[in-house]
């Protein structure tokens, strides 16, 4: 892990930098990020645009993570308005929720044709920034004995 603080400050005018007065240095670099598991439940999607000749889509949404692993929904065929109904999880790892990367959710149109050389269709993305999302955070508690 590699935590940087940078400060950009013109020697012309302030040639000492009282580094103290700024909230984020007066703050104490955690020594390891705390680990988390977020558990995103995708819903429905409505009047997604039609990415297919026959005028429909065969949508899914991909949840980016810092591994770049492969977390998405399954493909719901030939649909404007999927329902998914599912829980993706992501590992993450911050200090706290404001410094907290963002969510990100990608929306993709699957294309299975032979001679589609370009890949699945992009749609939309979502970006959901922790600091601003209502969070339900839950605390695990030991089972009776």
């Amino acid at each position: 892990m590699i935590q940087v603080k940078l400060s950009i400050n013109e020697l012309s005018k302030n040639p000492r930098c009282a580094w103290n007065q700024y909230p984020t240095w007066k703050e104490k670099v955690p020594k390891r990020f705390g680990q988390y598991n977020l558990r995103c439940f995708i819903f429905q999607c409505r009047d997604l645009p039609s990415a297919d000749a026959e005028g429909s889509s065969d949508p899914y949404i991909k949840v980016w993570n810092p591994d770049n692993l492969d977390v998405r929904t399954s493909t719901i065929e030939d649909n404007l308005n999927p329902i998914f109904y599912q829980a993706l999880e992501v590992g993450m790892e911050f200090h706290k929720k404001e410094s907290a990367p963002p969510i990100i959710l990608d929306l993709y149109d699957r294309d299975d044709e032979l001679l589609d050389l370009g890949g699945d269709d992009y749609l939309g993305r979502a970006v959901i920034h922790l600091d601003e999302a209502s969070l339900v955070e839950q605390t695990v508690r030991d089972s009776p004995q």
